[in-house]
């Protein structure tokens, strides 16, 4: 009678410990998942990231060659206008006064653009360095969560053998 109550105490135990493992093997699928989800998140950001950077060089080759028709279209009416204005020699004075401001400004401008290229390209430089670690994080943790469910499932084929021993023990 003694034996029997030990035996079924263990039968519980061995069950207990079983929905234990099992339960924390549900955790760790939970867990798998969640970093699939965050991987795919990080996935779409970088692809986001890249089709900005994408837009932002696009836009800039547009404005570079804008601004590049631009200083030609100026450049060829300046020099008619040089030529026209070399007629007086206090007009060319203020003219070449004129223009030197100008080519000060758009100097100013093309430093301005400058500066912010530099900036964009320090932000998506930024956000490649935070893929970069987002992917080395994700690594590490998938490696973890496949090292707790190996764990884990070997402890539930323990439970398994010793509940499977304890049966056929109690069947003898």
């Amino acid at each position: 009678m003694k034996a029997k109550s030990q035996q079924e105490a263990e039968l519980a135990r061995l069950r207990t410990e079983e929905e234990a493992l099992q339960k924390a093997t549900d955790e760790v699928l939970l867990q798998q998942t969640n970093v699939r989800v965050a991987r795919d998140k990080a996935a779409s950001e970088i692809e986001r990231l890249k089709e900005e950077q994408a837009a932002l060089e696009t836009a800039q080759r547009t404005e570079a060659e804008r601004l590049h028709r631009e200083a030609e279209k100026k450049n060829g009416e300046a020099q008619q206008q040089l030529r026209v204005e070399l007629e007086g020699l206090r007009q060319a004075g203020e003219e070449v006064a004129q223009r030197r401001a100008e080519v000060e400004s758009a100097r100013e401008k093309v430093d301005a653009e400058a500066q912010i290229l530099v900036e964009a390209q320090a932000r998506m430089q930024a956000a490649e360095e935070a893929r970069a670690q987002a992917e080395i994080e994700r690594s590490r943790l998938e490696a973890e969560i496949n090292r707790q469910v190996e764990t884990q499932l070997q402890l539930l084929e323990e439970t398994r053998r010793r509940g499977q021993e304890e049966q056929e023990r109690l069947q003898e």
